[in-house]
């Protein structure tokens, strides 16, 4: 059984996709750690795959699977080039993993992330906002996209890279997608020692 809080923005997300005629496919996007919300779904009878970049990640979630008994295939890969077919899933999301690749990129794995989705097949994915209290660290970048060194290997890397957006910033990329829900989470964390905010820009889109 899953053993971690179940977030807000997760459980909505399924909301919409039990709703759903069809079948039980989903893929995550940044599928790794060692609370993977990939296990909510795996828990609940779905086909899950995941798709993860950093070796660590996959290993944190791997054990996670076989402490607890559940059935999720995750492999290394970048979500801006899907090792998948195109149309392959009736469900794709990405949850507090979009976030850390470039502006840029984000466009290229949204683009994959269609690319894979079938028609009338649901989108979930959530932005960091410039509200966000971790847009003062790092180093600036240019356009809100921030290089932060403070946490080296926290997820087996040297580095951890933000993109923020403002709150309607995000619309632009999803012209041609029926929008289902737009909303503001937060939650608070502390970041060495210091009390933070997280705000996220959550989106869950239907393909046309």
């Amino acid at each position: 059984m899953v053993t971690f809080t179940i977030p807000q923005e997760i459980e909505r997300f399924i909301e919409f996709t039990e709703k759903s005629d069809f079948e039980k496919k989903i893929l995550d996007c940044g599928a790794g750690g060692s609370k993977p919300k990939i296990a909510v779904f795996s828990e609940r009878g779905y086909e899950a795959h995941g798709v993860e970049i950093s070796d660590t990640q996959i290993e944190r979630a791997q054990k996670y699977a076989e402490e607890n008994n559940l059935d999720y295939k995750i492999v290394k890969a970048d979500m801006r080039k899907l090792p998948f077919e195109d149309e392959s899933f009736s469900f794709v999301y990405s949850y507090h993993s979009i976030m850390h690749i470039t502006k840029a990129g984000t466009i290229k794995a949204i683009k994959e992330m269609l690319r894979v989705l079938r028609k009338g097949g649901l989108l979930y994915i959530n932005f960091q906002s410039t509200d966000s209290t971790g847009l003062k660290w790092g180093n600036d970048i240019g356009d809100n996209e921030m290089l932060d060194f403070s946490e080296v290997d926290k997820h087996g890397f040297d580095d951890t890279f933000h993109s923020f957006y403002n709150n309607d910033e995000p619309d632009e990329l999803f012209k041609n997608l029926l929008l289902l829900h737009k909303g503001i989470s937060s939650f608070e964390y502390k970041h060495n020692d210091e009390k933070c905010q997280s705000v996220t820009i959550d989106y869950i889109l239907q393909k046309k």
